[in-house]
């Protein structure tokens, strides 16, 4: 090296020193030593592109990925939710190896837009901030935005999944964030009521005569009651799912979109097969809302000769309803305690479908619980029981029925 050019470099290295009061930190990694707290920052010169290593006795923080530390992660709570929303979309952020589903995006989406309306009502948000008292205000603001009990909960298990990102990524959050995290009790006045439609039921509405549009909806609706899967999964059929097993036995093989988990389903009902041959195999492909909106005028017209279908239920209202109501878009008949009442028709959307197939399994009493559960997709006992829709008296009778035939006879003589 010219002596010119070594003089050269002294110069600017010299010059960086004097200027160092201007250097600010642009998201640097920490190197911690091995035996001890003291820790090696990287800070960025704000005029050259030097680094000057300062040691300073901070609290170890969690190592990043080599994935995250490619380029700055956003501190602030609402950046950092749009920048691993951009990282599902992408794939670049996976659930256990595996991209997330389009539901859960979804969710998570509505969360950012959530979080962005409590700032603009209260303060920003800050990792640091999130104790017991946030926790607190941010029900209380979920609350008065109308949603129901069982919506708040995702949310905040949305919100403890961002602050455990926050975690990973190196971002200091305060101690407490976590550790007084609650979700909030759900009782049954704070829900929807869940109802599910009968084998009876489910027979009228096959056999009911429907063209266009609401013809294409009842076969799509009608394979989730015969499968007991979720929208995304029996509105997403083709004919390679459908297959038969070394034993002989016809069977429908896919992959759950939402969980990711095998599931193989036998075909207990020789209506999937006359739906699946009508349309040759290639099933209708209906948007989520579309089918939430036609099966209940449906089964509004099919309730004219199945009487069952105008019962009415207690139940709690979305807040897209509340707030149709207090802008006298939208008025609900109420009970003499004010609770809202409504047809069982109107009660019905695209995941009656899976409720109702868990149901009427599960009230045949010729499957165990976990026979279901490998049906179901389910991994956890307590959540496949939040489908099983059954009354007081259904209850009562599926258990007298058992007890007829386990009772031992007695020979008098």
């Amino acid at each position: 090296m010219s002596a010119v050019m070594f003089n050269q470099q002294k110069s600017e290295r010299d010059m960086s020193a004097e200027i160092r009061i201007s250097i600010r930190v642009e998201g640097a990694d920490a190197l911690s030593a091995n035996n001890g707290n003291i820790n090696v920052v990287l800070l960025r010169d704000d005029v050259s592109s030097d680094y000057v290593p300062r040691y300073t006795a901070v609290k170890q923080v969690p190592k990043r990925s080599k994935q995250l530390s490619a380029k700055a992660i956003p501190e602030h709570p609402v950046a950092l939710l749009q920048h691993k929303i951009r990282e599902m979309e992408s794939g670049l952020n996976r659930n256990n190896g595996r991209r997330f589903s389009a539901s859960t995006i979804l969710q998570w989406k509505n969360f950012w837009r959530l979080l962005r309306r409590y700032e603009q009502t209260h303060v920003a948000v800050d990792f640091m901030d999130i104790n017991a008292v946030f926790w607190d205000n941010f029900k209380q603001f979920c609350e008065q935005e109308g949603l129901m009990p069982k919506s708040v909960n995702k949310y905040l298990a949305v919100f403890r999944a961002l602050i455990a990102y926050a975690e990973e990524s190196g971002i200091e959050v305060n101690k407490a964030a976590l550790q007084s995290y609650r979700k909030i009790p759900i009782y049954d006045d704070d829900t929807k009521a869940k109802t599910y439609l009968n084998e009876r039921e489910l027979q009228a509405l096959y056999e009911m005569k429907l063209s266009g549009l609401k013809d294409r909806v009842r076969d799509v609706f009608m394979l989730g009651c015969y499968l007991g899967q979720r929208v995304s999964d029996y509105n997403n059929l083709t004919r390679m799912d459908f297959i038969t097993t070394r034993r002989g036995n016809r069977v429908v093989s896919f992959t759950q979109e939402k969980t990711n988990n095998a599931v193989m389903v036998p075909i207990i009902y020789d209506n999937v097969y006359a739906i699946a041959e009508k349309y040759n195999y290639h099933f209708p492909r209906l948007a989520h809302g579309v089918i939430n909106r036609y099966i209940k005028e449906i089964l509004a017209e099919l309730s004219r000769d199945v009487p069952s279908l105008r019962q009415t239920m207690r139940t709690a209202i979305t807040q897209r309803e509340q707030e149709a109501e207090r802008l006298g878009r939208a008025h609900f008949v109420r009970d003499e305690k004010g609770y809202v009442i409504k047809h069982r028709y109107e009660m019905i959307s695209t995941h009656t479908a899976r409720r109702s197939c868990i149901t009427n399994l599960y009230l045949s009493n010729r499957f165990s619980i976990s026979q279901l559960m490998s049906i179901s997709g389910h991994k956890s006992e307590r959540a496949f029981n939040e489908y099983i829709c059954c009354s007081s008296e259904e209850m009562a009778d599926m258990i007298a029925e058992i007890a007829k035939k386990n009772q031992p006879s007695v020979d008098l003589f």
